[in-house]
């Protein structure tokens, strides 16, 4: 799941950037497409999951990992195809709703996480799971990941802070 949120971290900081820069776009728009895009697809796609790992149960016994595996791959291409997008100049409004289809791709698992983090512990421990699993997704995932992926922007001549 850190590693997910790493990815999700990235994009936040990342991905507005790059957008900012290479659509022509000014950072304060950037900013509000991408954290839009972010919150909605984030609470669309946790609910979007657990529809799913929901369906899935008739097709297959492992519903939850089925749909956590089947949305993020499906999201990172949509995060790949908007970069390419905003290369090529497209219209904000398009990136935007890339971005969203992207972000609510990437947000299913988290239903089905939170679900087998629930199943996998006694009653009298869950919150005691899911303090831990918060804390180690924040410290291992967003927190960190603006450093790491500036770092490798830099690294590869391409500064994460210039617009």
């Amino acid at each position: 799941e850190s590693g997910v949120v790493l990815g999700r971290g990235g994009m936040r900081v990342w991905l507005s950037v790059s957008v900012a820069g290479v659509a022509q776009v000014d950072a304060g728009t950037a900013w509000v497409v991408v954290g839009g895009a972010t919150a909605l697809g984030g609470v669309l796609g946790t609910m979007a999951g657990t529809r799913l790992a929901g369906a899935l149960k008739r097709v297959t016994r492992q519903p939850r990992l089925a749909t956590s595996a089947g949305t993020l791959r499906p999201g990172a291409c949509l995060v790949a195809l908007v970069m390419y997008l905003a290369v090529l100049h497209q219209p904000v409004g398009l990136l935007a709703a890339l971005i969203f289809l992207a972000q609510t791709c990437i947000w299913c698992y988290s239903g089905p996480v939170n679900a087998l983090i629930a199943n996998s512990v006694t009653a009298d421990s869950r919150t005691l799971a899911f303090g831990v699993s918060t804390l180690c997704m924040h410290l291992l995932g967003d927190a960190t990941s603006p450093v790491i992926i500036g770092r490798l922007s830099d690294s590869t001549g391409k500064p994460s802070h210039k617009p």
